[in-house]
């Protein structure tokens, strides 16, 4: 130090930068030249780096205040950058060229389970807690890593510490000097196993889907509000006849029959406003020209249908066929001199042809659904008294019944009829009784007929047995007595 240095006040106020500077410059009058151009050089260099050119002071010394301050916004800076680095979520680190890590994140320890210090004593760790499938695509990443600068991806698996297995999304990009010069790799892992978990739970039901979809024996179609089958199920071949890759990407209105073109025109403009369509019916045609009977249940999800089909040609022509078989029992029962009346499993009245209904005074529309003791109303012709109806019997016993002598029936209006009839069960194929069936016949004049018989031959009897004389009727054939007077 210079007298003129040792001899400066005590508490003259210096800042640090102004003391370096001070230092440097008495320290240079007494050193070497050699040795001043060696701090000169020392001092430019630490400019540069600092991102500092000399050229802009008038003396280099000038500059250390400069530095100083931009060395202190440096280490502020790399202290932020650390923060910024040991707090990030993912799992970071720095892999010098020689393989050994110049920087490891502690989210390490949340991932694999190892501490950062492990990582840095230990270079070969991360080689050996990738898992056992998987070395081969870490290796050969590796590989390509050394060779490429750009930035790569991996998906690999590891093991953590307590042995379980993380699946890891893993980035790393090139670190090059200024100068090119490779300075090893930044990577950033992510743990990736929830949605790996996800994916595989995904892709498990899509499979089971698939299976469901395959095997259906129902019709599955997802199409589009433009009329377009974008997928099928193998069972529409096994209906139509087509195989499905000559349906898939069709019109589906290429298919349907022409007298249902407007009505599935008008179904599809329901879907496309996003109403839910149930049990709407069309024929398609099949690949031999024939035409099958489809009932749709159809939901649509913004632009798409989804839709499940099932052919009911079967049904509708079993419908016809009952539908004749109605027609012909309706032309059958209007025929019929007798009255009839067919009723359910609880005797309930199902069916009346016009007899019936005149005799009862009930319109079959109005007896249809009532108990049958609401319309068909007996009693003893002699007592007056209400008579056992014969359908309860038949469905307690599912035998044939007939009604007892002198049996009346009083219509709605009144009016009495001297009747006779039988019931009898309605019965499925597996013999269940389903109903019954009750045929009876107005015989009021019959009845009365009989009785001016009998009213007749019980005076001709009465004459012959006042006569004296004997009075004796026979057989012409056989002689036999038919009758004699007293």
């Amino acid at each position: 130090m210079s007298m003129r240095e040792s001899c400066k006040p005590a508490g003259d106020p210096r800042t640090a930068q102004h003391k370096a500077k001070t230092l440097m410059m008495n320290a240079q009058e007494d050193e070497p030249e050699s040795t001043r151009e060696i701090q000169r050089n020392l001092l430019v260099e630490m400019l540069r780096v600092a991102g500092l050119d000399a050229t802009d002071f008038s003396d280099a010394h000038d500059a250390v205040p400069t530095l100083l301050k931009r060395i202190e916004k440096l280490r502020a800076g790399e202290r932020r950058l650390r923060i910024m680095a040991d707090y990030t979520y993912d799992w970071e680190y720095w892999i010098l060229p020689d393989g050994r890590l110049e920087y490891c994140s502690p989210s390490c320890k949340r991932i694999t389970g190892y501490e950062v210090q492990e990582f840095l004593d230990d270079p070969g760790l991360l080689d050996r807690i990738v898992h056992p499938e998987d070395v081969h695509v870490w290796q050969e990443h590796c590989r390509t890593a050394t060779a490429k600068p750009e930035h790569l991806h991996a998906v690999f698996r590891i093991i953590n510490r307590a042995g379980e297995e993380v699946w890891i999304s893993h980035h790393c990009l090139a670190i090059l000097a200024q100068d090119g010069q490779y300075q090893g790799r930044r990577a950033s892992n992510r743990d990736i196993s929830a949605r790996k978990q996800a994916e595989a739970k995904f892709r498990k039901k899509n499979e089971e889907l698939e299976v469901y979809f395959s095997s259906s024996l129902d019709l599955l179609c997802i199409a589009n509000v433009d009329g377009r089958f974008i997928r099928l199920n193998p069972e529409w071949e096994h209906v139509l006849g087509y195989s499905v890759s000559e349906l898939e990407g069709r019109m589906f209105l290429d298919f349907v029959h022409p007298e249902d073109v407007q009505s599935t025109l008008a179904t599809v403009s329901r879907l496309d406003n996003q109403e839910e369509i149930l049990n709407y019916v069309n024929r398609y045609r099949c690949k031999n020209g024939s035409y099958r009977w489809i009932e749709w249940r159809s939901r649509p999800m913004g632009r798409l249908i989804y839709a499940a089909a099932r052919d009911i040609t079967d049904r509708k022509q079993a419908e016809a066929t009952l539908q004749q078989s109605e027609e012909n029992l309706a032309r059958t029962l209007q025929s019929i001199g007798d009255g009839v009346i067919s009723t359910d499993r609880e005797g309930r009245v199902v069916r009346m042809n016009p007899v019936a209904e005149k005799l009862c005074g009930w319109k079959e529309s109005e007896a249809r659904g009532r108990g049958l003791g609401d319309i068909f109303h007996i009693v003893n012709a002699v007592s007056g008294k209400a008579a056992e109806d014969p359908v309860t019997r038949v469905l307690e016993t599912g035998r044939v019944m007939g009604l007892a002598n002198h049996t009346v029936l009083v219509s709605k209006n009144g009016e009495q009829y001297q009747i006779a009839d039988s019931a009898a069960p309605i019965k499925d194929r597996d013999g269940n009784i389903t109903g019954a069936v009750l045929v009876f016949r107005d015989v009021t004049l019959e009845y009365a007929r009989d009785k001016i018989i009998k009213e007749e031959r019980e005076q001709l009897l009465s004459i012959f047995n006042s006569i004296d004389g004997m009075i004796y009727i026979a057989d012409p054939q056989t002689y036999e007595l038919l009758y004699v007077n007293h």
